[in-house]
């Protein structure tokens, strides 16, 4: 059954009133209601750059992984800062990857040990300093290298895995492979033992044992550098033997 109500000269579904009111109450309700749904369900977090920071600090406090008697400096890599975490209530945990220290670059990885663990992998870049043998004139190829030649100074490395020297004496005598310039850090790599012995050469090769050292003349069949194994020919019994070079025009070899 309908009812109508007439108010004023008009007359109106008493149906529509009341739903129209029911609606009312229920907004009313709702928007007066406490909001307790985002409270419950927030979460403290930790950003990125947080994460990050923290990294960095440890790393320029440990000094991490690094065999130098020289300076490091490190810096944060770009990062993305919508990147958070939830809040570790534990300590993070800190350890440099292996392998990792090169081209300037050194990988952290991050670990929140909580009930709900997380770990991220954070990126640095770093510079290190070190004081190694440098050219203190410009060297030619093929140069015996004389302590005049050379000068300790700092200099910017981009790999922990050099093969600088930081010795000015164990450079001395050595060769240059190519051209040094004038400033440049020596490696190994730009340098090789001198050619103590030539082909043709006649030499002294000693012969020994636990018990017994015997020296003979001999003939170089190849050149040889400190350390190097060539041919040397035998004059007492003629034949052809291997032995090591250990000086210059001399070599060794066991009986």
């Amino acid at each position: 059954m309908t009812i109508f109500w007439r108010s004023k000269g008009k007359t109106v579904n008493i149906r529509y009133v009341i739903e129209a009111f029911n609606k009312f109450i229920i907004l009313l309700i709702f928007f007066s209601k406490p909001c307790f749904v985002s409270a419950n369900t927030q979460i403290d977090t930790i950003s990125g750059k947080e994460i990050q920071q923290a990294t960095l600090k440890f790393a320029q406090d440990q000094l991490i992984n690094v065999t130098t008697t020289g300076r490091i400096e490190y810096e944060a890599s770009p990062i993305d800062n919508r990147l958070s975490m939830p809040a570790c209530k534990s300590q993070l945990d800190f350890k440099a990857q292996k392998n990792r220290a090169r081209s300037g670059k050194q990988i952290i990885k991050v670990s929140c040990n909580d009930e709900k663990p997380w770990s991220l992998h954070i990126p640095l870049n770093f510079k290190l300093w070190e004081t190694v043998v440098t050219a203190a004139n410009t060297i030619p190829r093929n140069k015996v290298i004389s302590l005049t030649d050379l000068q300790l100074k700092e200099h910017e490395l981009h790999s922990l895995s050099h093969d600088y020297s930081k010795d000015i004496k164990s450079i001395t005598g050595y060769v240059a492979k190519r051209n040094l310039v004038e400033g440049q850090p020596i490696s190994y790599s730009t340098i090789k033992p001198p050619k103590l012995i030539k082909r043709g050469d006649q030499v002294v090769i000693t012969a020994q044992t636990d018990k017994v050292s015997v020296k003979m003349a001999g003939i170089a069949m190849s050149d040889g550098h400190q350390g190097e194994q060539i041919s040397i020919k035998n004059l007492s019994s003629n034949r052809e033997i291997k032995a090591t070079v250990t000086g210059k025009g001399q070599v060794k070899t066991t009986m």
